[in-house]
């Protein structure tokens, strides 16, 4: 059963640690962040095509919103703002992609939006659980019946599903959560999640302000790590 508490008054406080390490095979990263106290507003993107990519989504997300005045304003700034960049990217044709998740605070909810396979998770008391969907070709064919899990994951991999960028249109995943004192969010990009498992990504976010670098230790020293890795950790309380 998902823990409550009691839920906190209008006015909350966020702090975000972040961090980005490029692969340990290569000096170039194509991952990026954006963690941004005064605004509440945090963002984590993996980028392809050109090292870059990651740092204007985010710069180009950060300037399509402005303080919301209400939570369904908040949802719309992000998620429009998100489908703004996707057509920017499309429309140079220079086959630039990004994943991106994103959490933008209001009040005492949060609107989390993603695309791809960056990450966000929730911790709450003791329970860590995984508020967005992974973007991936295996599991979208897998679901459709088309072949099995193992056999989609055999022949397709990591491939995406869905990225900033492929079409003039993109789904962007979103949803809006209750905020409560105390609660722990992590954005990570696919360079922690895949060899970080949800077991020791929740001892780690015990830490405090030290659980977004032992995250990035964690992920950076695995001999299953060839991908740069990204995280800011976000903790919530009262004022």
């Amino acid at each position: 059963m998902w823990l409550r508490k009691k839920r906190l008054p209008e006015q909350l406080t966020t702090n975000g640690y972040g961090a980005s390490i490029p692969a340990t095979t290569g000096e170039i990263n194509e991952d990026d962040f954006l963690s941004c106290d005064q605004r509440k507003l945090y963002i984590v993107c993996d980028g392809s095509g050109d090292d870059e990519i990651a740092e204007l989504v985010i710069e180009e997300v950060a300037n399509h919103i402005s303080k919301p005045d209400s939570l369904g304003d908040a949802h719309l700034q992000l998620v429009s703002a998100i489908e703004t960049v996707n057509s920017v990217l499309y429309q140079t044709q220079q086959k630039y992609t990004s994943t991106i998740v994103a959490i933008l605070f209001f009040e005492s909810a949060a609107v989390v939006a993603s695309v791809g396979n960056s990450r966000c998770y929730l911790l709450r008391g003791t329970q860590l659980r995984q508020l967005t969907k992974d973007h991936m070709l295996a599991t979208h064919l897998a679901n459709m019946g088309a072949v099995t899990e193992q056999e989609a994951k055999q022949r397709w991999g990591k491939t995406l599903s869905r990225g900033l960028g492929w079409s003039s249109g993109c789904h962007v995943d979103s949803l809006i959560v209750p905020v409560y004192s105390d609660d722990t969010f992590l954005l990570c990009s696919d360079g922690v999640s895949d060899v970080i498992d949800i077991d020791l990504l929740r001892a780690w976010l015990t830490f405090g302000q030290k659980s977004c670098m032992r995250i990035i230790d964690a992920a950076r020293s695995s001999a299953r790590n060839d991908d740069d890795v990204t995280a800011v950790v976000i903790r919530v309380s009262a004022l």
